[in-house]
């Protein structure tokens, strides 16, 4: 077998002590004594042990009443089963956009083509805009996701109907923090739609948009647990 990089032998050595651990916890005498086996300074071993008891706890918030999304145990891993987000947060006022688009793009495109031939090409920018915004309603009504927390990586599962879509974040450097949302002005004030956002260098992924910020913050705090207690 040849040889490893680093992220390779954390890798490999997080999910077989992830596995091992379902049966059995280890001791801190264990952990020096694999540390040395491997030819690591027992000193240094015990500098951050000493580092890690002295961080304070990091500890998830409790779960909101009321909400859908549902956590699990999934052997070593730990599972967030996150609902479509359907008429919540922007959900209404998307759909009710798309239909209003629907519903005046073609007649104006038709109305105006029978005397202005070249409106066509001018009103392709507005159709693609509607096919996005309609696949934006989409989503918000029927996307399910799973954001699955192992021991080397946050996976995030994203599903609407058929399709799935999935990303990874190293756990290394993955961070999460809560995003004010783009906001929009109506009435002269001021509507934002909130979101979590998870990333890892330049890889980024926006989450549970049309959530409380209740059940974000809740979210978050479930992520930051999980990266505190296998950093």
């Amino acid at each position: 077998m040849g040889n490893l990089t680093e992220r390779q032998f954390k890798a490999i050595l997080r999910r077989a002590i992830a596995e091992q651990s379902r049966e059995h916890t280890f001791s801190e005498a264990e952990l020096i004594e694999a540390g040395q086996e491997l030819g690591l300074d027992r000193t240094v071993i015990g500098r951050i042990l000493d580092e890690r008891r002295s961080r304070p706890p990091t500890q998830a918030l409790s779960q909101p009443h009321g909400t859908k999304i549902r956590v699990r145990r999934d052997d070593a891993d730990l599972v967030l089963e996150v609902p479509p987000a359907k008429g919540r947060g922007p959900g209404i006022g998307i759909l009710l956009g798309t239909l209003f688009g629907w519903l005046v793009l073609p007649v104006t495109t038709l109305g105006a083509v029978e005397k202005y031939p070249t409106f066509v090409m001018l009103s392709i920018p507005s159709w693609i805009a509607l096919a996005l915004l309609s696949l934006k309603s989409i989503s918000l009504w029927f996307k399910k996701t799973t954001i699955r927390l192992s021991a080397d990586c946050v996976e995030v599962i994203q599903r609407l109907g058929p399709l799935r879509f999935r990303r990874r974040f190293d756990a290394d450097d993955v961070q999460v923090r809560l995003n004010d949302g783009m906001g929009s002005f109506f009435r002269g004030r001021r509507h934002a739609f909130p979101f979590l956002e998870i990333r890892s260098g330049v890889k980024q992924q926006a989450l549970l948009q049309g959530f409380t910020g209740a059940e974000q913050e809740w979210v978050k705090s479930e992520i930051e647990a999980w990266i505190a207690d296998i950093r």
